[in-house]
């Protein structure tokens, strides 16, 4: 995943700043990093830019992108898609 093309989506979807986009990414890049490292306890699909951008519009529209992200992870926290806590403060 190529994190400056994933930063440049996320501030062209939800209109945020680069230093919000940047956060978000380092963590989606943690994130397929563990996925690939862990491959047999992640059955969802390929962790890419797409696939990050398409999970933020899933959350409730008046959230700010950072607060897409984390209810993005608490949603895959509360159901078992990852041990590892990769929300924003």
């Amino acid at each position: 995943m190529d994190r400056d093309y994933l930063k440049d989506q996320i501030v062209e979807e939800f209109g945020c700043s680069r230093v919000v986009a940047r956060e978000i990414s380092q963590k989606a890049l943690q994130l397929k990093s563990e996925a690939a490292a862990e491959s047999r306890n992640w059955d969802g699909p390929e962790i890419d830019s797409e696939y990050v951008v398409s999970r933020l519009k899933m959350a409730p529209g008046h959230l700010s992108p950072t607060a897409r992200w984390n209810w993005w992870v608490g949603m895959m926290n509360a159901f078992g898609g990852s041990r590892q806590d990769y929300r924003i403060d």
